[in-house]
């Protein structure tokens, strides 16, 4: 659980990402040697994601911002009816799958003229807004489900929050770091892997 909160919180730093490529599998897999019922085991998977996401995503924003690299979005965003719709959208994808909303806001940001470390600082902040309204809503969906495990919250486990977010938010750093250090090109390159082991992971989902 301490490899997945390292590799969790070097791609929340890194990519502006939260780490549900590592942690739902990981969460997913382990569950049924625990005997959490095969109904329940994916959602508290993604409700766990979510809950681990908020303060890694507090502490990539926070290391983010420190390189003034982070922009609030004041200028290059669509205004009216097509801004509600890219948060309506990056918001409720990222709850449903229990996602950091960099996934898609830093191609979003990348298309908008934003260089990449600029928007991966800025989408690291979007984890923050897309977690704590999804784990609110996670919690009260699961709160008077009767097949939850036990030390859930909801459908959060908190066992696996214990686990895996206290080395999230200590190596989030790491990954800030090394976001503003290596050259541009290679961390564009890094995040274009990321999208396709994700995209690949999800269809993976979908048809199997």
């Amino acid at each position: 659980m301490e490899a997945t909160g390292l590799a969790s919180s070097t791609l929340a730093g890194l990519l502006g990402v939260g780490g549900v490529i590592v942690i739902v599998p990981l969460l997913f897999n382990v569950f049924p040697l625990f005997g959490i019922p095969e109904a329940v085991q994916m959602k508290v998977a993604v409700a766990t994601s979510l809950a681990t996401i908020l303060p890694t995503s507090i502490q990539s924003a926070r290391k983010h911002s420190a390189t003034e690299a982070m922009d609030i979005l004041t200028d290059r965003v669509p205004e009216g009816a097509p801004r509600t719709a890219l948060g309506f959208g990056i918001g409720s994808v990222s709850a449903m799958m229990g996602i950091g909303g960099g996934t898609l806001g830093v191609p979003l940001l990348s298309l908008l003229g934003y260089l990449i470390r600029a928007a991966v600082a800025t989408a690291s902040a979007f984890g923050v807004i897309i977690a704590i309204p999804a784990t609110i809503g996670r919690i009260w969906g699961g709160w008077s489900y009767p097949r939850v495990p036990r030390f859930s919250f909801g459908y959060i486990s908190l066992i696996g929050f214990a686990l895996i977010a206290p080395t999230s938010i200590i190596r989030t750093p790491w990954g800030v770091k090394l976001a503003h250090s290596i050259p541009p090109l290679v961390l564009t390159r890094a995040f274009a892997v990321f999208l396709a082991i994700t995209s690949a992971r999800m269809f993976w989902s979908i048809f199997t």
